[in-house]
């Protein structure tokens, strides 16, 4: 368990450095040794730090990069790879009075995404569905292109198939907290 301390001093900016395998935090100085990997700089002065977090299931990798979280794990030797969508609002729909704009594309309404969820970065590709369900039926064969003709039941059969493999998906996830089974799979990854 990580335990943070009450900063003591609003100090504004903070030094990274490198000491061999450590990574040293502090006030920016030029002497201590090290290379000096970032100095964070912060209009309040204050600069937080948060462990990093642990994976979801094992064999799993998160990772942060400049779309935010990514988590990655392989079925069969085929990378499936989702990104985190936050809790949040948004405005659906387009505005009346933008160019271009087609009557079925209003009028905009106000979303809340109550609780933040997984989904999948790109299409189910040929390659994770055959390495999931052990069939295609795409007409237009390439283990890159997305699967298609495929229909509900047989998206639904996928899903779970996929979260059979994924350790934990299952876990806990089976009951939502208003206790409905919503059965299962996919509605942790979507």
């Amino acid at each position: 368990m990580t335990s943070v301390a009450e900063p003591t001093e609003k100090i504004g900016k903070v030094q990274v450095t490198q000491k061999s395998t450590a990574v040293e935090i502090g006030k920016v100085s030029s002497t201590g040794g090290g290379s000096t990997i970032a100095v964070l700089d912060s209009d309040d002065g204050v600069v937080e730090f948060f462990p990093p977090e642990p994976p979801p299931f094992s064999g799993a990798r998160l990772e942060v990069d400049s779309f935010g979280k990514l988590l990655a794990f392989d079925v069969n030797d085929v990378e499936v790879r989702l990104r985190w969508c936050p809790p949040g609002e948004f405005k659906m729909g387009s505005p009346e009075d933008e160019p271009g704009r087609f009557s079925n594309e209003g009028p905009q309404v106000d979303v809340t995404i109550e609780e933040g969820f997984w989904m999948m970065e790109t299409p189910v590709t040929q390659a994770l569905y055959e390495a999931v369900t052990g069939e295609n039926s795409s007409r237009f064969r390439s283990p890159d292109r997305p699967v298609e003709r495929v229909n509900w039941k047989e998206t639904m059969s996928f899903l779970e198939k996929l979260n059979a493999r994924i350790p934990g998906a299952g876990d806990n996830n089976d009951q939502r907290r208003d206790g409905a089974d919503h059965h299962g799979v996919h509605r942790r990854f979507i």
